[in-house]
């Protein structure tokens, strides 16, 4: 029994000093990268899993250079919190610019995002998909078609899913675009 518990412990302890292997990624501080974003759901009585099936599904997130900086951008859905897009500004630093561009949807649950160039004007335009409670003015999936860069250099979005006939009411879950 002394030989298979000094065993053990010979074989715990080489285990634990044996060096780890370095990985591929590692996890950046807000402070670092600018990326402050949280899907934060808060259970109701009016509104949880028990009543609203696709609860837990998450927002979306999509990745894209769309102010043609030539540095991939992020944007977040949120589900009871608003959209964050977040602008790339290199060495992965980056500034919420949600605000300023136009594109926050507040107060209606965002299931899903797509890129794409809908206009085919040489910028990306941003499709975001809803879900969540079936009421509100913004309830209707939402497109917003890049303007381009303002006299600040800020990209700017104008939303047009009625003008494009694409302000679906339904509950979507996911956008995607395919060439």
């Amino acid at each position: 029994m002394r030989k298979f518990l000094f065993l053990l412990i010979l074989i715990g302890v080489i285990a634990c000093s044996k060096e780890e292997e370095p990985t591929l990624f590692q996890l950046l501080p807000t402070e670092k990268t600018g990326i402050d974003f949280s899907n934060n759901l808060t259970y109701q009585d009016d509104f949880n899993p028990y009543i609203f099936k696709n609860f837990f599904n998450g927002g979306g997130v999509a990745i894209g250079d769309l102010n043609n900086d030539g540095l991939v951008d992020v944007f977040f859905c949120g589900n009871m919190v608003d959209n964050k897009l977040y602008l790339n500004k290199g060495n992965f630093q980056f500034e919420d610019n949600t605000q300023k561009a136009g594109v926050a949807s507040k107060n209606v649950w965002s299931s899903g995002v797509s890129f794409a160039d809908v206009n085919g004007d040489g910028w990306l335009d941003i499709y975001v998909c809803k879900s969540g409670r079936p009421a509100g003015e913004l309830r209707h999936n939402e497109l917003f078609i890049n303007q381009g860069l303002d006299e600040n250099g800020q990209v700017q979005f104008k939303e047009q899913a009625k003008a494009y006939g694409i302000a679906d009411e339904g509950l979507s879950a996911h956008a995607a675009f395919f060439d």
